[in-house]
């Protein structure tokens, strides 16, 4: 079967087709981006509690500042389970 052929029949079924370069079923249904966006805040933020909580560890000294890195963390932490129940269901 020719791919032309495959997305005749798959989108006559109300199906999506997997075409090179217009990423996959889950974006066409628009459900897919908006969870990826905030796994990748997550990581970004989990990213910089690692970094902050290293040069901690190496003796840096951020003062008052340290309060941040909780928030970082707890903030990164929300972020990442939201991502995760609702790419889930």
């Amino acid at each position: 079967m020719s791919p032309h052929n495959l997305k005749n029949a798959s989108t006559e079924r109300g199906g999506y087709a997997l075409k090179r370069g217009y990423g996959n079923a889950s974006t066409a249904q628009g459900g897919y981006s908006k969870n990826r966006n905030m796994k990748k805040t997550g990581m970004i933020l989990l990213a910089l509690y690692l970094i902050i909580d290293g040069l901690l560890g190496l003796g840096v000294n951020f003062g008052p500042l340290v309060m941040l890195l909780y928030v970082i963390a707890i903030v990164a932490g929300v972020l990442l389970l939201l991502g995760a129940l609702k790419s889930s269901g």
